[in-house]
């Protein structure tokens, strides 16, 4: 078990409560079992949710993302900046502002603690510009890879970045709350006080070198929620379609 205490107290006054209210606990010897390690295969599929009263396509593409302790982490916490990160990521300024395929238009690349986070992108655009917006969402993050971002978008990502950063601390018990679970999963007890810094740190370089790395545009799971006869093109240009029955079945007739 681990406990985290704060508030207005002596240090050494309330440590000395805690070990008299605990004192008779006896330590068990427990072993956890270890979690099953995942191979993970980037396996490209399309599929398709037939939904025909709607007259626009719901798109989501990706794969697994990544771990936190992962070297790479801080490097993909800027790139996922520069490719999903709002007004200003490439997504929204390419897909919505100059192509104008989707209002809504969105990406992120996820890492968690102790099992892989999921990279993905999408957006909800008309039904008749669905592959088009697949291909240009597509054709982004293979723009990742190709090239360094400018020298606006790095610096551009890392105030973002710095400036929301901080407000995920804004009282002492969500500190507290996440450096128990840093602990708890075994990071180093200074990776949070290191964030601004690795932060800082990330060049343009060591943004290409990850998404090369990372990201994988020929080997997305697609997903659209929609009305295929509406389509521009057939979701068959990407490969064989996977349809996908959501049908809520009807209830059995009452016995009688």
């Amino acid at each position: 078990m681990m406990l985290g205490v704060l508030g207005d107290f002596d240090t050494k006054q309330m440590i000395k409560k805690i070990e008299k209210a605990f004192e008779k606990w006896q330590k068990a010897d427990v072993q956890f079992p270890k979690a099953p390690e995942v191979k993970y295969e980037y396996r490209p599929t399309v599929n398709v949710v037939r939904k025909d009263d709607i007259n626009q396509s719901n798109i989501y593409m990706g794969h697994i993302g990544g771990l936190m302790n992962d070297p790479d982490y801080f490097a993909l916490v800027v790139m996922n900046r520069i490719l999903g990160g709002g007004f200003t990521g490439r997504l929204f300024k390419n897909i919505r502002s100059r192509e104008g395929l989707a209002y809504s238009v969105f990406g992120l690349y996820s890492s968690n603690y102790d099992f892989p986070g999921v990279f993905y992108v999408g957006c909800q655009t008309k039904s008749q510009s669905t592959v088009y917006a697949i291909r240009a969402m597509t054709e982004e993050v293979k723009k990742m890879t190709e090239s360094e971002v400018t020298d606006e978008e790095l610096a551009l990502a890392k105030e973002s970045y710095l400036n929301s950063f901080v407000f995920n601390f804004d009282t002492k018990g969500e500190i507290v709350a996440r450096l128990m679970v840093y602990e708890y999963y075994g990071y180093p007890e200074d990776f949070l006080m290191k964030a601004k810094a690795n932060i800082e740190k990330v060049t343009k370089a060591d943004v290409l070198h990850v998404a090369r790395k990372h990201l994988k545009p020929d080997k997305m799971q697609i997903l659209a929620v929609g009305r295929p006869q509406d389509f521009d093109e057939p979701l068959s240009v990407f490969g064989t379609v996977n349809e996908i029955d959501i049908t809520i079945p009807q209830p059995p007739p009452p016995k009688q």
